[in-house]
């Protein structure tokens, strides 16, 4: 919800004398959620007027006046603050009005200057002419006549003005002076009226010389004329006099003192608010203004009204940039009192505010299969409004599986970014994410759930491209040959395939592979002579139709020699000597016989060697008994 304006529109004033920092204003502005920030701007009259907060929490505004200005009330007599406040979401306007005050309005004299005429022969105290004089203020006023010390001449054979004064509620054809004219010899006279400006209220009869009002002076704002008439007896002219003629009570033109001319009014603005507050000036302040407003365009009206009692001009319907054209409007503004009128422009512009943009639909899921790192997965086709057209932006988060996914901050299409392989232990199936979006102010964001299915991305594959296999040729139907083996690395049902042998020669026919890899023989190798190599095709196929295939080739031995080697899975594997039964026959004695004869020759050098010991010391004993005897 957008924050609320509880103390405005409203009007305030102040002296025009007040040049120091003055309070003016506590705005009160509350917001339904209490946790929003509000905060508010003063967007015009910044250098004569201030926003600020109150000390100490901060918590209030207030308006203030700045010290040193110099305020007139002549020159502007009203200012209307507009005050815009917002919680980061929408924005409301609202209007303080300061009337300047003239401490001392001078009073104002409404039937002054005016000529008067006095006899000669006046000799007592008289009431010549009573003053009209008014205050703004309702102040007392006193009324001076200033004597002047100047000696003033009367010049003979000047008359003085004739002069008459006349109501402005005066009716057509009232006759307001006569003049009169006569003639030594008593001819007939002709009276006549020289126009000065050709606008005047008035007429002349030329038979009587009398002077009557020609049209309605009710909206008259001229406070008199000087009439210039002739008379003449048709041979002579005389004039032209002077006839002064003083409207009293002339109707003062109401007008609008405070009208700014131009007025900015932010699109989402709460219908109702009243964006301007007209200020009437009328001297005449008995009179009853009306006002009214006219649009261009005509549809203006559609979104802006004046209350007749109030006069505020305000929103009558929701504004949206977006939609609405042209987005300025001219209010024609007229104040009328009963005679008159005056007439006034304001120029309205509708002013785009970024408004919060969001997702229609919450909820979305898509289905993909694995693939490498950059592959982009199905298209969401997110919804979402975005009513002033912002640049968006999107962004991603998928929680524990975040970085597995990309997405495209301009499209929201999401891609893998790395390799995806169900078949890799850990690999995630199922992801779920979300997905924001934001204009750089706003942010909305949506669900997505994205499912990961097993591709068949992996063949079977042989572990050997070829085979061999030794097979006897007396080998029985349905006989054991070899096995040949192969490994898938998808998981699920394409990590499934079965073995077949090729049928494309009669070979393949003899034999036949089981879904582990075995082979047999399904039929004798009778037709093979011995030494015969026969060669075939094993393939394995997927549940996906991809496949593998190895050659298999069966040697049928030679029966009078000793097969040499029996070659499986592509690697040589010899027969040795020890896997022979024959060998072992005679070997095994042969080792025997080896054993005995080599301990018997141990046996006996071991004994001939202590009787060779035993006879070299009794030779030596001898010879040492034979010595000593010699002695």
């Amino acid at each position: 919800m957008a924050p609320v304006f509880n103390s405005l529109p409203t009007n305030t004033n102040i002296s025009e004398d007040v040049i120091t920092k003055t309070f003016l204003h506590l705005l009160n502005i509350t917001d339904v959620d209490v946790n929003d920030t509000i905060s508010c701007l003063l967007t015009v009259h910044t250098d004569t007027f201030s926003l600020e907060k109150l000390p100490p929490t901060l918590d209030y505004y207030g308006v203030f006046l700045k010290a040193g200005v110099i305020l007139n009330s002549d020159v502007t007599p009203s200012y209307a603050l507009v005050i815009e406040c917002g919680d980061h979401r929408r924005n409301v306007t609202d209007m303080l009005t300061v009337d300047i005050i003239n401490p001392n309005m001078a009073p104002s004299i409404s039937n002054l200057p005016m000529s008067f005429e006095i006899p000669e022969t006046l000799t007592t105290m008289s009431l010549l002419y009573t003053i009209s004089v008014s205050d703004p203020t309702n102040d007392t006023v006193i009324c001076n006549d200033t004597s002047s010390s100047a000696i003033f001449y009367l010049q003979p054979g000047i008359e003085p003005f004739a002069n008459t004064n006349i109501s402005s509620k005066g009716t057509v054809g009232q006759i307001i002076y006569t003049v009169l004219g006569t003639d030594p010899e008593n001819d007939h006279l002709l009276f006549s009226l020289v126009s000065t400006n050709g606008n005047e209220p008035f007429q002349i009869n030329p038979l009587t010389g009398a002077v009557s009002l020609s049209r309605p002076i009710q909206t008259e704002t001229v406070p008199g004329y000087e009439l210039q008439i002739n008379i003449t007896d048709g041979m002579n002219v005389v004039g032209p006099k002077t006839l002064s003629v003083r409207i009293t009570d002339v109707n003062c033109i109401p007008t609008i003192v405070n009208l700014p001319s131009t007025i900015n009014v932010l699109e989402g603005i709460t219908v109702g608010t009243t964006i301007f507050q007209p200020l009437i000036q009328d001297l005449d302040s008995s009179d009853v203004h009306i006002l009214s407003v006219s649009y261009i365009p005509e549809d203006g009206d559609i979104y802006f009204h004046v209350n007749d009692t109030s006069r505020q001009v305000s929103t009558v319907a929701e504004i949206d940039y977006e939609t609405i054209s042209p987005k300025t409007f001219l209010l024609m503004i007229s104040v009328q009192d009963s005679l008159t009128e005056s007439n006034e422009n304001l120029t309205i512009n509708i002013v785009n505010v970024n408004e919060p943009l969001h997702f229609s639909k919450k909820y979305y899921a898509i289905d993909a299969y694995e693939n490498t790192a950059g592959f982009v997965l199905q298209d969401p086709i997110y919804q979402y409004s975005d009513d002033d057209g912002d640049t968006v932006q999107f962004s991603m988060n998928c929680g524990s599986n975040t970085g597995k996914l990309d997405i495209d901050s301009v499209t929201g299409l999401v891609s893998y970014s790395s390799d995806h392989d169900i078949d890799i232990v850990g690999t995630p199936e199922h992801l779920q994410c979300d997905v924001n979006i934001t204009d750089n102010e706003f942010t909305d964001n949506a669900f997505l759930n994205i499912t990961i299915h097993d591709d068949n991305d992996n063949s079977p594959t042989f572990y050997h491209s070829e085979y061999t296999f030794l097979v006897q040729r007396s080998a029985s139907d349905g006989a054991f040959v070899g096995q040949v083996e192969a490994s898938d690395k998808d998981i699920g049902p394409y990590g499934t395939f079965f073995y077949h042998v090729k049928q494309d020669n009669l070979n393949a026919s003899i034999f036949v592979v089981s879904d582990n890899g075995t082979i047999k023989l399904n039929n004798t190798l009778n037709d093979y002579p011995e030494g015969s190599v026969i060669s075939f095709k094993i393939f394995c196929v997927d549940t996906g139709g991809k496949q593998d295939r190895t050659l298999v080739k069966i040697l049928i031995p030679i029966t009078t020699k000793v097969p040499s080697v029996v070659v499986v899975q592509s690697k040589i594997f010899y027969y040795t000597f020890f896997k022979h039964a024959s060998n072992m026959a005679w070997f095994v004695p042969s080792i025997v016989a080896i054993f005995f004869s080599v301990f018997v020759v141990i046996h006996t050098i071991y004994s001939f060697r202590n009787i060779c010991i035993c006879e070299k010391s009794k030779r030596l004993q001898e010879e040492m008994k034979y010595n000593i005897a010699d002695f």
